[in-house]
């Protein structure tokens, strides 16, 4: 009876024993998966389109900045003509980041802010190739008219929404830093108690199956 026990004994406690380690790799697989979603949200999708708004609101004041030279180089066609293909080339920039932000962009407040951003682009982008269209033609009096009257403005609310667009990104991208930062401490915390619970439990069991096997043995040879 007393082998009976002491097999019984030994199935429990390996079989507890082996309970535990597989909770402790369970917590490991679904924390290392918490992280590797939270970074490759971070190294993904929202670090792509952190930097494309950043690249787009860089596209977008060079386009300003080279508008101006165009009305300003009344005097030298052909430079004209030179500062007018870099403004095309990046206004096409501009545009191809826009169409990739719209097939990134998915959630609902960021859907949102881009529907803000297109729509302040579909004012300023023509605005702007209306002033080159006039400098092209040599009308250097009425693009300035055309600047200083409403430029600014349209600029600036452009800009205001793509810097809107953009601050949502990097909040977004420090939520999820944040998130992977408490996914590593909680996992380090559970995989460390976790540890050090099956230290004490293993030396536990093992006291107690030596305790079950030596004890009998000494009680017979007492008794003998």
């Amino acid at each position: 009876m007393n082998n009976i026990r002491i097999g019984i004994r030994l199935v429990a406690a390996f079989g507890f024993m082996g309970m535990l380690v597989i909770f402790m790799v369970l917590i490991g697989i679904t924390k290392t998966s918490s992280l590797g979603d939270a970074n490759s949200e971070i190294a993904g999708g929202l670090y792509s389109k952190a930097s494309a708004s950043a690249l787009l609101g860089f596209y977008t004041q060079d386009m300003s900045r080279l508008a101006r030279i165009a009305v300003l180089q009344q005097d030298d066609p052909a430079q004209v003509e030179k500062t007018i293909a870099s403004y095309q080339s990046q206004r096409n920039k501009a545009n191809s980041l826009i169409q990739r932000l719209d097939k990134e962009v998915a959630s609902a407040s960021g859907r949102q802010l881009f529907t803000q951003l297109q729509s302040h682009a579909a004012l300023y982008q023509p605005f702007m190739d209306k002033v080159v269209a006039l400098a092209q033609q040599g009308k250097k009096e009425q693009a300035e008219k055309l600047l200083s009257d409403s430029g600014d403005t349209i600029q600036n609310e452009y800009m205001a929404s793509l810097q809107a667009l953009k601050q949502h990104q990097e909040t977004r991208m420090k939520v999820a830093e944040q998130t992977s930062h408490e996914d590593r401490t909680d996992a380090l915390r559970l995989l460390t108690g976790a540890g050090a619970i099956a230290l004490v439990l293993a030396g536990l069991s093992a006291w107690l199956i030596t305790r079950s096997i030596t004890r009998p043995i000494n009680m017979a040879l007492v008794a003998a």
